[in-house]
């Protein structure tokens, strides 16, 4: 495998990890912003614009059970007899579940404030509290009016299963392939790093075999401590010159003595 190769694999690497982190992002910051929504309104709204299932007959036939509706976050003082809102209830017995209700008369208070009368399509009677703008969500401007595929689709990713399908299970995944990706991207350092040890270990070893093979290199030789090849070759050249010297004075000496003994002959 030659660089080029190992280089495209790292920027492959590299992509996937970063378009991995941003959807993980992105799943969370989604998972975030309707967890707290929800704890702080009981709802969650996305540009003004809320979708809620029925779960009571109290404005049938009109909305039967299952449907679907969205509602449109408007300013209370817009809103007419017979328009159909949601509402955060006041009754001791559900405070704070979601009702979608009727508006069958319209009041002010003392202070000018609006006060809406409702009542399901359903109920004989209005009911208890009035709506204001405290506990006012918004209008509703369409709803689907029987239970179809996409009603029981929202039915099912509303349930506590359909949480775990449309939360939970792609964090899990999106979180798995992050996972996969960065023990990938570890992997293939580590592959690298030690691609490069072996590869300094195997240049040190052919330049200690290349000083090896060198005439008078400075390598130790096995059992010294100090001395080296060029050094012992030294005191050779050192000896064999004084054998030499001593030599040349025998000689010479030799032939002085001859010389002196026929002088005495004579």
């Amino acid at each position: 495998m030659n660089a080029a190769d190992t280089n495209g694999k790292k920027r492959k690497a590299a992509k996937g990890y970063v378009l991995s982190s941003v959807l993980l992002g992105i799943a969370v910051l989604i998972a975030l912003y309707v967890t707290i929504s929800t704890l702080a309104v009981g709802y969650t709204s996305i540009f003004g614009y809320s979708v809620f299932r029925v779960v009571t007959p109290s404005m049938e036939p009109t909305i039967p059970v299952n449907s679907l509706l969205i509602c449109k976050k408007v300013d209370i003082n817009t809103i007419a007899e017979n328009d159909i809102i949601s509402f955060k209830s006041k009754e001791p017995d559900h405070y704070g579940a979601i009702v979608t209700h009727r508006v069958v008369g319209i009041k002010q208070n003392e202070n000018g404030d609006v006060m809406l009368e409702s009542r399901g399509d359903a109920n004989y009677t209005s009911d208890t509290y009035y709506v204001t703008a405290k506990n006012f969500i918004g209008k509703v401007v369409t709803y689907s009016g029987r239970e179809g595929a996409v009603t029981k689709l929202i039915k099912f990713l509303t349930g506590q299963f359909g949480f775990i399908v449309l939360i939970v299970l792609p964090l899990l995944i999106i979180g798995a392939l992050v996972l996969q990706s960065i023990g990938r991207s570890m992997r293939n350092e580590m592959n690298s790093a030690l691609a490069e040890l072996k590869k300094a270990e195997r240049a040190k070893k052919l330049k200690q075999k290349q000083n090896s093979e060198k005439p008078g290199d400075e390598e130790i030789l096995p059992g010294y401590k100090t001395l080296t090849k060029e050094n012992y070759a030294e005191l050779y050249r050192a000896l064999q010159e004084e054998i030499k010297k001593e030599q040349t004075e025998s000689e010479e000496g030799s032939e002085s003595k001859t010389e002196y003994s026929d002088e005495d002959q004579a």
